[in-house]
């Protein structure tokens, strides 16, 4: 039993398709915690819920709709001065933290996750789907923070 006193804030984290699938919900303390942790596995309307402890840091990125996006079909030999360049020459204003992932074998996969500045920089960097990079093109679709960060697991270095 118990109900939980304090919400503070809640966040809802949108997937690849900008449907939400994940909430971040901040609370009050120890005592709602260990409420909200009793409610996992329970039926939210016709679904089970997972509930878990998130980090601050993990509900502050979600607050501040940090943007992902994911490049495919790009070059072995790519680096990320290239994936920033090409985006910043698409009028993507804000280029952060590149990530070339590896595949299975340890080789350049030819995908990579780009963290950007905002909503506006991921529509911009949408729209660059299927353009040319080099003499290839490349593949740009929305990324969630999960996938940024278990990428960076596997990052070519």
């Amino acid at each position: 039993g118990g109900h939980v006193k304090h919400v503070l804030e809640i966040i809802l984290a949108v997937d690849k398709k900008g449907k939400a699938g994940n909430a971040f919900v901040k609370i009050g303390g120890e005592e709602d915690l260990k409420v909200c942790l009793r409610l996992n596995a329970k039926a939210m309307g016709n679904r089970e819920v997972e509930v878990t402890q998130a980090k601050l840091e993990q509900f502050e990125e979600a607050k501040q709709g940090k943007f992902f996006v994911k490049l495919t079909e790009l070059s072995r030999k790519v680096t990320r001065e290239d994936i920033s360049k090409f985006l910043s020459d698409g009028n993507v204003k804000q280029v952060g933290e590149v990530v070339i992932t590896l595949n299975d074998k340890g080789k350049v996969s030819g995908n990579a996750f780009v963290k950007i500045g905002g909503e506006d920089d991921q529509k911009v960097a949408l729209s660059l789907d299927k353009t040319a990079m080099g003499n290839r093109r490349i593949g740009v679709c929305q990324a969630a923070v999960q996938e940024f960060e278990d990428a960076k697991k596997h990052q070519a270095g």
